[in-house]
């Protein structure tokens, strides 16, 4: 419908119907995601793997655990790994089983974890595998 006086088109609204607006999009969660990297891959990067435990090896309660750091230090401080750091010995102090370590805290992951890393030795060191490419 046009008006007659100017000739430019003339809405029409329907009765009832409700007028929309654009949506406006939300930036998408995997947009941030990749604008910043991760805190996890940052750990990664800062704390490289330096043994890989073959999978399916493990390692018993009679396994004596000893620092070559201080496991505090390379923790994020106040977190939950952090206190259960408390329970490995120090660094240059007589090594522990690993079940006196987990009597005070420490997890079989924990000690796996950080033996990765070359944070602790174990003995008998569980086998190791081929580094990763």
């Amino acid at each position: 419908m046009t008006d007659v006086t100017t000739s430019n088109p003339v809405s029409v609204k329907t009765l009832g119907a409700k007028e929309t607006k654009p949506k406006s999009t939300p930036p998408s969660a995997n947009a941030a995601r990749k604008a910043d990297p991760k805190p996890a891959a940052l750990a990664r990067a800062k704390h490289p793997i330096v043994r890989v435990i073959a999978p399916g090896s493990t390692i018993g309660p009679d396994t004596l655990v000893s620092c070559n750091v201080d496991i505090r230090s390379v923790k994020v401080a106040g977190n939950k790994n952090w206190q259960r750091a408390a329970g490995y010995p120090k660094p240059g102090e007589p090594p522990k089983t690993l079940a006196a370590c987990i009597k005070d805290g420490i997890t079989k992951g924990d000690a796996l974890y950080d033996f990765e890393r070359g944070w602790v030795e174990l003995d008998p060191a569980p086998s190791t595998a081929a580094p990763r490419k």
